[in-house]
């Protein structure tokens, strides 16, 4: 179910070359949520806490899972605050267990934008696969191709063909968790 090998690179906000990418702060709640999807539906992450009769995984176990995924992950005041947000959003549910663990899981609204994401994640891959110079486009050291000059007094206008404005349409739907 899950690819994320596929996708590692655009989750750890780089391009699929290595290169820093700009859109990187919006991936950070994704990339957050997917390691939360993957510790409770792949097999040998799963830890049972069975609140609510549904599966749960402690927060402080979600630091190993990124580590085997490769993924980056801040367990410190970062993950915190991202999933107290995502509570708040009504994406996931932060419970306490009867032994004091802190554990999280999805609500069905955080696992389908989960899905949903996964999927632009992947069609993303596959479009900066197929076009290795869309990429050129998001890294944050544009280079002197990627710059339009313009002359003095000339008004700027924007060239963008469809599959740019598919590309940051996906960018923008991944981005968004609000």
């Amino acid at each position: 179910m899950f690819r994320i090998n596929s996708v590692r690179r655009l989750l750890n906000g780089t391009t699929l070359d290595g290169k820093k990418a700009d859109y990187a702060p919006g991936f950070r709640i994704p990339r957050y949520v997917i390691i939360l999807a993957a510790a409770l539906t792949i097999p040998i992450f799963k830890e049972y806490a069975n609140v609510e009769n549904s599966d749960c995984i402690n927060l402080y176990r979600l630091d190993k899972i990124a580590h085997y995924l490769r993924l980056d992950f801040d367990r410190t005041k970062t993950a915190s605050n991202i999933y107290k947000k995502l509570q708040k959003n009504g994406y996931i549910t932060i419970v306490t267990t009867p032994d004091h663990r802190t554990c999280i899981k999805l609500t069905k609204t955080g696992e389908e934008k989960c899905k949903q994401d996964l999927e632009s994640l992947q069609t993303l891959a596959e479009y900066f696969h197929s076009y290795p110079a869309l990429q050129s486009k998001y890294t944050e050291t544009k280079t002197e191709q990627n710059e339009l000059y313009i002359s003095k007094g000339a008004r700027t206008k924007s060239y963008h063909t469809d599959l740019d404005l598919t590309v940051d349409n996906l960018i923008h739907n991944i981005s968004n968790w609000t």
